[in-house]
Parts: structure tokens; C-alpha cells; sequence
């Protein structure tokens, strides 16, 4: 028994005398405790047709005919959830969460005056934000949807007037069940999940790059490209003029159900 109190007491004695010496300073420290009661808030908005989301959170998409959002989240976090528009541009910022504590930025002691700063410190207690959030998206029409970090985006129906881009990053799920627009522009990375049935009149041009997942089906399309590197997989199908499909990395993407009315080229490899 002895010893084992001896290093316990060796550790406490050099705790109180360091602790006794020294001041320990947290600044921009954030907790966030969740309450556990959901709330539903509405936020009127300026009108936007662009979205970008940065952070991790849930984004449903209604087609209306005016612009507003609603916020379906713990009470806690409500207020922590940013959104402006500028330029018909709609930023949704969902405020890095954690389920510990994390150490952000550096660490400082000051010899003179015997003080430890931590330079940033933030945690969430008890829950984790990005799966207690969804933001109910409402609008007439998109033309452009970026997400930085990860994105998950439901939709029944998009329609855009003009082009439209569809960029995500990280692990990001997409679920559009038609989206509706002169050409479309779909930029992927890291693990992205794509399932879309896409009516684009003039042309679609579809980049992938990390793991990602495609699920597309082509209505009446017009010239497809289709450049993919790493670990592409899943099937493009449906009625296009043209498939122009380059790809380089373990691509697994199934091409057959694809119908073109003009095959202008295929290549393989980088």
C-alpha cells in the first residue's frame, strides 16, 4: 500500500506547488451545453439564389416563392448559428462543434509574471450540434450550392435560370430528387455522395477527385464530360447528345446505362 501512495502523493504535492505558483488564463473560451428542447425558429432573410455552408450541419431545400429560412435545433445553439446574405449569396455557418474539449491555437507562458495562457478553448456538453440541426431552406430558384466542410443536402426539386454549380468537400451526402437547369456544373472531393436526377439542356460537366459516389440519372441531356480521379464509383445513366469520360485512380463508375445519341469520344487513363 505504500507503495502506491508514494507516487500519488509525490504527483499531488508537485500539482499544488505548480498550480500555487503559477496562473493559468483561458481566453476566448466557449461551452455550449445542450437543453435538450428542440425549437423551431423562422429567419427572414434578403433574396438569394446561391447558398455556401461552412462547418457541419443538415440543409433542406424547399422551393417557395419567397426567401426565409427555418431553424430546427436545440435552444442552445440557435443563436450560435450565423446566416447573411450579400450579393444574392445565403452563408449558413454552423459553429465548429465538439463533443470534448479542444485546444485551439497556442499555448504561452509568461516567465515574469508566472502565467499560462491557453489561447482558445472550446467544447459542447452533453450532445453534438451537427446531428440536432437542420435549416429549412426556402427560395424560388438555386443557381449555386458550396459547402465547406461536411454537407447534407436534401431536395425534392431545384430549378435554376441559368447555370448551375454544385461543389462539395469532405464527406459530404447530396440528395436531389430533380434539379432542373440550363447546364450543370459538379465539382466533388474527399467522400462525397451524389444522388441526382439531373435534366440539364445544354451540358453537364461532372469532376471528381478522393472517394467519391455518383448516382445520376441524365433526362434529356445535352454534352457530358465526365473527369474523375481516386476512387470514383457508382453509374451515370440515362439519354445524353454526347459522353466525353476521362478518369484516372481505381474508377469504378458504371457508364453502360448512359445513352448517347452522339458518342464524340472516350478515353481512358490520365
Amino acid at each position: 500500500m505504500r507503495q502506491i501512495l508514494l507516487p500519488i502523493t509525490i504527483v499531488a504535492v508537485f500539482a499544488v506547488m505548480l498550480f500555487s505558483s503559477c496562473t493559468i488564463s483561458v481566453k476566448d473560451k466557449e461551452t455550449i451545453k445542450l437543453t435538450g428542447e428542440t425549437v423551431k425558429k423562422s429567419r427572414k432573410c434578403e433574396k438569394f439564389d446561391k447558398i455556401k455552408t461552412e462547418g457541419s450541419g443538415k440543409i433542406i431545400y424547399i422551393e417557395d416563392d419567397s426567401c426565409y429560412l427555418e431553424i430546427e435545433c436545440d435552444k442552445a445553439v440557435e443563436p450560435i448559428i450565423t446566416t447573411k446574405v450579400k450579393d444574392s449569396l445565403l452563408t449558413i455557418v454552423f459553429k465548429k462543434q465538439n463533443s470534448d474539449i479542444e485546444m485551439i491555437g497556442e499555448r504561452s507562458y509568461d516567465k515574469e509574471n508566472r502565467t499560462f495562457t491557453i489561447h482558445g478553448m472550446k467544447s459542447v456538453v452533453n450532445g453534438n450540434m451537427s446531428n440536432t440541426t437542420t435549416i429549412f431552406v426556402h427560395a424560388p430558384r438555386l443557381n449555386s450550392i458550396k459547402s465547406a466542410g461536411y454537407l447534407n443536402l436534401e431536395a425534392d426539386r431545384i430549378h435554376s435560370d441559368s447555370d448551375f454549380t454544385l461543389k462539395t468537400s469532405g464527406s459530404s451526402c447530396v440528395d436531389i430528387d430533380m434539379l432542373q437547369c440550363t447546364a450543370a456544373i459538379i465539382q466533388t472531393s474527399g467522400a462525397s455522395h451524389i444522388d441526382a436526377d439531373i435534366e440539364a439542356s445544354e451540358s453537364m460537366d461532372i469532376k471528381t477527385s478522393g472517394s467519391s459516389n455518383l448516382d445520376i440519372e441524365c433526362i434529356n441531356c445535352g454534352d457530358v464530360t465526365i473527369n474523375t480521379s481516386g476512387s470514383c464509383s457508382g453509374k451515370i445513366e440515362g439519354d445524353v447528345e454526347s459522353l466525353i469520360k476521362s478518369f484516372s485512380g481505381a474508377m469504378s463508375l458504371d457508364t453502360d446505362g448512359l445513352r448517347t445519341r452522339i458518342l464524340t469520344d472516350v478515353r481512358f487513363g490520365s
